[in-house]
């Protein structure tokens, strides 16, 4: 596959990249970090057909918007990408700790996801 992995707003840096770096420093959450950065390497080598990765279509909040879904140490990781062709931009990230996404989380999505379609 030939997927290439953006951040939103330009590409290379946005707040999923910052929230990861943020994971990175922080010694409570450096395994999380590794986690979410496996499972960015998985969704660009396999793409969406992955069953390596918990991923599903959010297709009722904008079309093309995806979740890549990872549980750890009892927090609930969330990572939002738009599929565009055959990039895939990462736009917004969340830790929760139930299944809803509040709603100027969802608002937010449908903005960024309707910039990149």
């Amino acid at each position: 596959m030939n997927i290439t992995i953006k951040f939103y707003p330009d590409g290379n840096d946005g707040c999923v990249k910052e929230y990861l770096e943020q994971l990175r420093l922080d010694p409570q959450k450096k395994a999380s970090w590794a986690q979410l950065v496996q499972d960015v390497a998985v969704l660009q080598s396999e793409g969406l057909q992955s069953k390596q990765i918990s991923i599903r279509s959010l297709k009722s909040i904008s079309k093309g918007l995806w979740e890549i879904r990872r549980h750890h140490n009892k927090i609930y990781y969330r990572m939002y990408f738009v599929v565009n062709k055959n990039t895939f931009w990462l736009v917004h990230y969340l830790e929760k700790k139930s299944s809803t996404i509040p709603r100027q989380d969802v608002e937010l999505l449908r903005k960024r996801a309707k910039e990149i379609i």
